[in-house]
């Protein structure tokens, strides 16, 4: 089996959520042979696309990944409880409707993290010519729901208060319930331990220069280790793989960038009539 997700930055095995928690969640049950990370990038999804070469069938999406890989008995929760897994879909709607949303608002809706670091980021991640685009699509996203959640009135320092303490109680809630344990459900790491940890990476990793929220999660002296942990485990030798890889100077990749943009512009003039060139025969 192989695994494509999106590149990461800062630290990070991928700057995308959903691939931070198939990647994780791989490794854990040691499911996949190669991970691939993806060259082109075109669209604003950021799902993880799992191959399997013996079926040649593709599964797309953490949640769909996990229900697949456990189907094929590589399952990390096989021996919770009951009432354990009761308590995974409860904490994890907390962390969908708590944490979530100030993660997307720190990251896409504050002006000053926006452009000083997830635009300049997120352009050289997509493929030229949607590296012009899709972040500008994406922070308008954002930014509509969080109007929709607040209302467009809302002034930015009132949303960003309100969110933050909406995703304190949450981690509140985390920290509880990890204790002085390594894992959140017994000795080894669930699915539930990638969940969570692909929102705590990105909090922690992400260089923000507005880091409220980092802040908040840094008092929270065992979610970091926890973070930490995981990371060391079972990222960190995949992001040292691919910092090895990288031979191709960054320069050489604007270069043909922008040799094709000329290229395009070029044509463009030529077929318009803008310009005209004359083949003089002797």
């Amino acid at each position: 089996m192989e695994l494509s997700i999106w590149r990461g930055e800062w630290g990070l095995g991928s700057v995308s959520i959903e691939c931070l928690e198939a990647l994780v969640y791989s490794k854990i049950v040691q499911a996949v042979q190669k991970i691939h990370v993806r060259k082109y990038v075109f669209s604003s999804d950021m799902s993880p696309w799992l191959w399997v070469s013996s079926s040649g069938k593709s599964v797309v999406g953490a949640s769909s990944i996990i229900s697949y890989l456990k189907s094929e008995n590589l399952d990390a929760d096989c021996n919770l409880t009951q009432k354990e897994r009761a308590d995974i879909l409860a904490y994890k709607n907390m962390i969908k409707y708590k944490i979530a949303p100030a993660l997307k608002y720190a990251m896409w809706c504050d002006e000053r993290n926006y452009c000083e670091v997830i635009r300049p980021t997120f352009a050289k991640i997509y493929t030229f010519p949607s590296n012009y685009s899709m972040p500008g699509r994406l922070q308008r996203a954002a930014l509509l729901e969080a109007w929709g959640r607040f209302g467009e009135c809302a002034t930015p320092n009132e949303m960003e208060t309100k969110l933050n303490r909406k995703a304190r109680e949450c981690m509140t809630a985390l920290s509880e319930r990890l204790g002085k344990s390594s894992y959140f459900f017994g000795s080894k790491p669930t699915s539930f331990d990638a969940y969570v940890f692909a929102y705590l990476s990105l909090i922690v990793k992400t260089p923000l220069p507005n880091a409220s929220l980092n802040g908040h999660l840094n008092t929270f002296s065992n979610l970091v280790e926890f973070e930490s942990r995981i990371h060391n485990r079972f990222v960190a030798s995949e992001v040292r793989r691919r910092a090895a890889g990288r031979t191709r100077p960054e320069w050489v990749g604007v270069v043909l960038s922008l040799s094709f943009a000329a290229s395009v512009m070029f044509s463009y003039a030529i077929v318009k009539g803008i310009l005209h060139i004359d083949f003089k025969t002797e």
